[in-house]
C-alpha cells in the first residue's frame, strides 16, 4: 500500500548523491496522500542532509502546509530549516509556513525562534514583519517574536518591526511592553523616538505600560527627539491626569530649558487645575536655569488662567 511505497521511497531516497534527486524523491512522498505519520517525518529529517540550501528549501516550502502540526513533525521540519545556512532561502521557508491558515501558537514561536538565528537583520526583520501582521496574543508566540527582535542589530531595521507591531498592538498592553522595552535598547534617538511616538497614543492603563515607556522616553540622549515624544503623547484626546504628571516629571528632566519650555506650555492646557499636575508642574518649573524659558512659561500660564500656585 502508499505506506510501503512511502518506506521503499524514503530507503531510495537515503542512497542518492544528487541534492536534485533527493529533493525530487522526497518532495514526492510529501506531496502524496494517505501516508502514516512516522513517513513525513523521516522525509524531513532526510531534507536536513540535502547539501544545497536551495533544494533544501524547495522540499520545506512543498512541506510547509501540511507537516508542521504534530509536535515530532514540527521538530523535524525546524530542525532541517535550522540547517539553511542561505538566510534568503531560509526566509522563503519560513514565508511558507507563516501562509498556511491556522497555524499554532507553538509554530509561529518555532518561526520566531528560527528567524533569531539568522545573521541578516534584513531578513530576521522580513520574516518578523510578516509575523506582525498576525497575532501576537500568545505569550509563547510573543515572546519568542521579541527575543528574535531584540538580536536585530540595525536601528533601521529594529525600527521597522517595531512600528509595525506598535500600529498593530491595540487591545495588547503586553505586546505594547515589549516594544517600549526593545526600543529601549536602541542607540539610534531617531529611530528611538520614531518607535515610541507610535506608542504614544497608548491608553497607558497598564501601570507597567507607563513604567516601560517613560524609562525608553528617558533613554533617549537628543532632547529634541525627547520633546517630540512627551508632546505626541499630549496631543493625544482625552489624556488622563497621571500620564499629564508623567510627561511633565519626564520632562524636568529634559536638559535643554528650551526642550523642557515648549513641553510644559503645551501641558499647561491639559490639567493644570488639578491639584497634583499643578504640584508636578511646580517642581518641573524650578528645573529652569534661563531667565527667558522660566518668564516666557510664567506667561504662557497668567494667559491661559492656570496659576502655578
Amino acid at each position: 500500500g502508499d505506506r510501503e511505497v512511502g518506506r521503499s521511497l524514503l530507503s531510495s531516497a537515503s542512497t542518492i548523491g544528487s541534492d536534485e534527486e533527493r529533493r525530487h524523491v522526497l518532495s514526492a512522498v510529501l506531496t502524496s496522500g494517505g501516508i502514516d505519520r512516522e513517513i513525513p517525518v523521516e522525509a524531513l529529517r532526510l531534507a536536513a542532509a540535502i547539501g544545497s540550501d536551495e533544494e533544501k528549501a524547495a522540499v520545506l516550502i512543498q512541506a510547509a502546509p501540511r507537516f508542521v502540526d504534530t509536535d515530532m513533525a514540527r521538530r523535524a521540519f525546524f530542525d532541517a530549516a535550522g540547517s539553511i545556512g542561505s538566510d534568503d532561502q531560509r526566509h522563503k521557508v519560513l514565508s511558507a509556513v507563516l501562509k498556511r491558515t491556522g497555524i499554532s501558537d507553538a509554530t509561529l514561536a518555532a518561526v520566531a525562534t528560527s528567524a533569531k538565528a539568522m545573521g541578516s537583520d534584513e531578513e530576521k526583520a522580513g520574516v518578523l514583519v510578516e509575523m506582525a501582521t498576525g497575532s501576537l496574543q500568545s505569550p509563547v508566540a510573543r515572546t519568542a517574536f521579541f527575543e528574535a527582535a531584540n538580536t536585530i542589530g540595525s536601528d533601521d531595521e529594529r525600527k521597522r518591526v517595531l512600528r509595525l507591531v506598535a500600529r498593530r498592538t491595540g487591545s495588547s498592553a503586553e505586546t505594547a511592553i515589549e516594544v517600549a522595552k526593545s526600543a529601549k535598547a536602541m542607540g539610534s534617538d531617531v529611530d528611538k523616538a520614531a518607535v515610541l511616538a507610535e506608542l504614544a497614543g497608548s491608553s497607558f492603563q497598564d501601570e507597567r505600560l507607563g513604567e516601560a515607556f517613560f524609562a525608553a522616553v528617558d533613554s533617549i540622549g537628543s532632547d529634541d527627539e525627547r520633546g517630540k515624544v512627551l508632546s505626541a503623547v499630549l496631543n493625544r484626546r482625552g489624556v488622563s491626569k497621571e500620564v499629564v504628571i508623567r510627561v511633565i516629571e519626564s520632562a524636568a528632566r529634559v536638559p535643554s530649558d528650551e526642550i523642557k519650555t515648549r513641553v510644559l506650555a503645551q501641558a499647561i492646557g491639559a490639567s493644570l487645575v488639578d491639584p497634583q499636575v499643578r504640584t508636578a508642574f511646580q517642581k518641573a518649573l524650578e528645573s529652569i536655569q534661563s531667565d527667558g524659558e522660566y518668564r516666557r512659561l510664567m506667561s504662557a500660564m497668567s494667559k491661559s488662567g492656570a496659576e502655578a500656585h
